[in-house]
């Protein structure tokens, strides 16, 4: 987020709080103005979270040439885990609970209404576990429940924030044994303390340094070795 983001984020803020005082000052609602501080706690809240979020992308930038090791803390995976229970699993459950005590439930929707909360519940909790991302020189390391997978910058060809910014492709430059209707990519869920598309733009001018930093090193080491002067008597034995 610039600065122009942050100044416009706070404005709204500021003309949501305004709004909740005219709509007092002038005897209206009162759920009309305590909607209105709700939003300008939103607001407020969203700006926050996205230049706190800048500013950490480019602080581990200036980090390079690393390690640099980001992950979402746990307070931060605990909440998100909170909130897709809250609007993903309570709705079903409450709806079953509402018809049933109206007597006049179906009970094929309740099953159907419960299955997809339970599989809220499990991709809630999935939340939880800890997620690495590890930017080195020379590779990018994800370190997820499962498993660690590490590869080359090279490697690497574009990165998308797909899903709503929920998910980072990072899409791998060979592909020549992709799937039929899939290009072979690595894929990065989970929370992991930034959003995804500054996330993205992250990763994207780090491995522009990376690899301008690799073709530099190999430009360096075919001047040494093509320079006479650095050559032994060895060389020419």
């Amino acid at each position: 987020m610039n600065a122009l983001g942050f100044l416009f984020g706070l404005s709204l803020s500021v003309l949501a709080v305004v709004a909740a005082i005219w709509i007092v000052a002038s005897g209206g609602s009162d759920r009309n103005a305590l909607f209105m501080l709700f939003m300008s706690l939103l607001l407020f809240g969203w700006t926050t979270a996205g230049a706190y979020s800048q500013q950490k992308t480019d602080h581990w930038l200036a980090e390079f040439p690393g390690p640099v090791v980001i992950s979402a803390p746990a307070w931060q995976r605990v909440l998100f885990c909170l909130v897709l229970v809250l609007f993903g699993c309570v709705p079903f459950f409450g709806g079953v609970v509402i018809e049933l005590r109206r007597g006049d439930a179906d009970w094929l929707k309740a099953a159907v209404a419960c299955m997809f909360g339970c599989l809220c519940i499990v991709g809630a909790l999935l939340q939880l576990p800890r997620r690495e991302l590890v930017l080195g020189l020379d590779k990018l390391e994800y370190r997820s429940v499962r498993r660690t997978r590490s590869y080359h910058w090279s490697e690497f060809s574009n990165f998308y924030a797909i899903g709503r910014g929920s998910q980072l492709l990072c899409e791998f430059a060979d592909q020549s044994n992709r799937h039929l209707y899939f290009r072979r990519s690595l894929l990065i869920a989970g929370p992991l303390g930034v959003p995804k598309s500054m996330l993205k733009t992250l990763l994207v001018a780090w491995q522009a340094r990376a690899l301008a930093n690799a073709s530099a090193q190999a430009a360096a080491s075919r001047a040494a070795t093509s320079d006479p002067r650095k050559r032994s008597l060895l060389d020419y034995a």
